[in-house]
């Protein structure tokens, strides 16, 4: 890789996890929403920080009449919002398919399954999802870190405080083995 495409991989993000679905009343009760809390499980290059808490934010389902884009268009609002009350971010999302009827994953019919690995059963956390013919896994990576490595970087980059910042450091002195 060239210097530029290892300091792009350093700040690349992929997580894998779990969500949990629940209301949030407004302050006068008028209103409820609902809300999504995503809980890490993995977290693959979090910028050298981990997250403190679980993610949330608010899900608004389209709310659109045409059958074809019922429930499979939403917006993600940030559930933290501003000084001024304003959502920090949003996210359109939809649901795509392919057209064919006889698909299971084209309704809500199909199969959907998830597993998570047996702690103990390993030295790495592992999830497999399962959505009608479509499958993915994912499998954590081995924490390397230990008090000797911890110390050596300690030592060598004194300044450092995050993953993306070692990343930049190491490629900036030729550093290419820490």
């Amino acid at each position: 890789m060239s210097d530029m495409e290892i300091r792009m991989h350093a700040r690349q993000h992929a997580f894998a996890g779990y969500s949990r679905m629940d209301q949030h009343a407004t302050a006068d009760h008028k209103i409820s929403r609902p809300v999504c809390t995503r809980h890490h499980c993995m977290d693959w290059n979090f910028i050298g920080i981990p997250r403190p808490r679980p993610n949330k934010w608010f899900v608004e389902m389209n709310t659109r009449s045409s059958s074809n884009s019922n429930n499979k268009e939403w917006k993600e609002w940030s559930f933290a919002t501003d000084d001024y009350g304003q959502h920090y971010y949003f996210e359109r999302w939809e649901r795509c398919f392919d057209g064919d009827d006889d698909d299971d994953d084209d309704d809500d019919g199909g199969l959907v399954l998830a597993l998570r690995k047996r702690e103990g059963s390993g030295d790495r956390d592992g999830i497999l999802v399962v959505i009608g013919n479509h499958f993915n896994y994912i499998h954590g990576r081995i924490n390397t870190f230990n008090t000797k490595r911890t110390q050596y970087l300690k030592e060598n980059y004194p300044n450092v405080t995050n993953l993306v910042d070692l990343i930049d450091e190491a490629v900036s002195r030729g550093d290419r083995k820490t």
